[in-house]
């Protein structure tokens, strides 16, 4: 199989059902819309948008294995194994997470890089799992980092949750800003992944109009889709 990650753009329109974004809508027509955009984005690369399953964000640091009975999920970490189900993953400025394992065992962990998600440990976590299903050690799984802000981007402030001193010590800069890709890929590295083996997008939501961001005031999301195809797809 054929581990697939893209993302959507400002240009396909912002698609979320939260009611934020849609304040004259209501809820139903709110959600009519959303999968109407949803089927759209998804048909350009062929794909059902009746087998999605959705990361919600909203639970505790655990990790689910995904299936077709199941459409929403609140814990943070979703494990991915078969092929033709499209994970949808709503963010703006911070990054999709993906930790993958190839060979006789196929696996995707998926997760969402916000500072709170780091903060409480999900990469470690991401990697437990991976370990745990598959046998396999950190330095021979496959990271990508989805798009996110540069350092100058990402301001600190008091709501952030920055309690973890050994994620954040060396991130934090001039006691302004914040280097998340600093701090994911420090992580990593103290997990023991291959350096080779870990990609970052290098495209920032907040500085380039593609994407939606709540850093610049473009309010909205995007959604990344996470889905294994057929290896000659």
């Amino acid at each position: 199989m054929r581990l697939n990650i893209f993302r959507s753009t400002t240009k396909d329109g912002m698609i979320s059902e939260e009611k934020e974004y849609f304040p004259n809508l209501t809820k139903e027509e709110i959600k009519m819309l959303y999968q109407e955009k949803l089927k759209k984005v998804l048909k350009k690369y062929d794909i059902s948008a009746e087998k999605a399953v959705f990361y919600k964000n909203t639970g505790e640091i655990k990790a689910k294995t995904i299936t077709n009975k199941q459409k929403e999920y609140k814990e943070k970490i979703l494990l991915l194994k078969e092929k033709e189900i499209p994970v949808i993953v709503e963010t703006d400025d911070y990054p999709i997470i993906v930790g993958s394992v190839t060979g006789e065992k196929e696996l995707a962990a998926i997760g969402l890089g916000t500072i709170e998600n780091i903060n409480q440990n999900i990469i470690h976590e991401m990697i437990e799992v991976l370990m745990k299903k598959t046998g396999k050690a950190p330095f021979e799984m496959i990271f990508y980092i989805g798009p996110c802000p540069n350092k100058d981007n990402l301001i600190k402030n008091n709501q952030m949750n920055l309690s973890n001193k050994r994620i954040w010590e060396k991130a934090i800069i001039n006691e302004k800003y914040i280097d998340l890709r600093f701090a994911i890929m420090n992580l990593l590295f103290l997990e023991i992944v291959d350096p080779n083996n870990v990609y970052f997008d290098s495209k920032n939501p907040v500085e380039d109009k593609n994407f939606y961001s709540s850093i610049a005031n473009r309010k909205g999301k995007n959604i990344n889709v996470v889905i294994y195809t057929n290896d000659s797809e």
